[in-house]
């Protein structure tokens, strides 16, 4: 399964931070718990430099997403859909930004 998601233009767009770099997390969900750790999850991290992150000329821009975010034998659980349905949460960590590769090799020379 795929799962894309789109940043459509706003009325607050000129006071956000553009390019959006913050990580995005997709969770779909297992309906035969509560506990957060039974969830299958992907995260992925925005590339910056593509026109799908930064500021929307436009209604909206470039979908960005993952392919292959979820294999399709898992819906063949019960756990992740139940009477026709399955559950899929998108999680914007705006506390996170994806380490540069510069601050990764100074946290190795430390």
């Amino acid at each position: 399964m795929s799962l894309f998601f789109v940043i459509m233009r706003g009325e607050y767009d000129k006071n956000l931070q553009w390019p959006f770099k913050f990580k995005v997390t997709f969770s779909l969900i297992n309906q035969s718990t509560m506990n957060d750790t039974d969830h299958m999850n992907q995260v992925c991290w925005p590339d910056t430099t593509t026109e799908c992150f930064k500021c929307p000329t436009i209604n909206m821009n470039v979908p960005y997403g993952i392919s292959k975010c979820f294999p399709l034998d898992k819906f063949e659980q019960d756990r992740f859909v139940q009477n026709d349905t399955m559950f899929i949460k998108v999680q914007f960590d705006t506390s996170a930004e994806k380490p540069s590769k510069l601050s990764l090799l100074k946290d190795s020379l430390v």
